[in-house]
């Protein structure tokens, strides 16, 4: 089971905190939760992959809604560009101070339920 990440790992500011070496630390646990060898997440992967096993019924809402967020072709699964150009975009919309009603700021860590 993996942890949550860190709050530092927040995706609505991961490049600004986390840097290359969290992006690579995530790349990996995004490979590791792949367990279909698909090279894409499904819901159930992803969770399992930002919350670890048996999350709180809360946090599987809140990540089920990032899920969906992230899903840019709503394939019904998160690839690793998707999940990149994802915290590209939301790093820029917040340097350039723009706000997306249909993608509020949702981080790994608070959707997972952490404090």
């Amino acid at each position: 089971a993996a942890p949550c990440l860190p709050a530092a790992a927040d995706l609505r500011d991961f490049s600004k905190t986390g840097g290359v070496h969290d992006l690579l630390a995530l790349k990996q646990r995004v490979r590791a939760a792949d367990t279909d060898g698909s090279g894409a997440l499904d819901l159930g992967e992803f969770v399992e992959a930002l919350a670890g096993a048996d999350p709180p019924p809360a946090a599987v809402s809140r990540l089920t809604k990032l899920f969906m967020q992230v899903d840019a072709n709503s394939d019904g699964a998160v690839s690793w560009e998707e999940l990149v150009s994802f915290l590209l975009l939301k790093d820029q919309a917040l340097e350039e101070g723009a706000t997306n009603r249909y993608a509020p700021d949702i981080g790994v860590a608070a959707a997972a339920g952490a404090p």
